[in-house]
């Protein structure tokens, strides 16, 4: 009891229980999180292998980093915490405005629109 009351006056500390409280009712455990940092970590230092060839013959091969795996693991982060702003798709659904003038009374209306 005393552990609850103290935790509703220090905002950190509630938030540390809730946050336990949550992904221990989805059946989340400690070292499947500890696991999921340890693979986003790996993508986001993600490398692929590039091949060199002549003649049908390898000669070559270089480690270089993938781009895209990398992005995507940053793009992945951004939408755990929240923090990304929506996609430009998504932005044309915004409401716009209609500006209609009457040429023979010179009348002008204005009115939203969907897009």
């Amino acid at each position: 009891m005393v552990e609850q009351l103290s935790a509703a006056y220090d905002p950190q500390q509630w938030l540390a229980q809730s946050r336990a409280a949550l992904l221990e009712s989805a059946g989340v455990q400690p070292n499947d999180l500890q696991r999921a940092v340890r693979r986003h970590r790996k993508l986001l230092n993600a490398e692929t292998v590039k091949y060199f060839a002549h003649e049908g013959v390898v000669t070559d091969e270089r480690r270089v980093p993938n781009h895209d795996v990398q992005a995507r693991a940053v793009e992945l982060f951004y939408d755990l915490l929240g923090v990304k702003a929506p996609r430009a798709a998504q932005q044309s659904q915004a409401a716009g405005v209609e500006v209609v003038i009457n040429a023979v009374t010179g009348e002008v209306i204005v009115r939203a629109v969907a897009k």
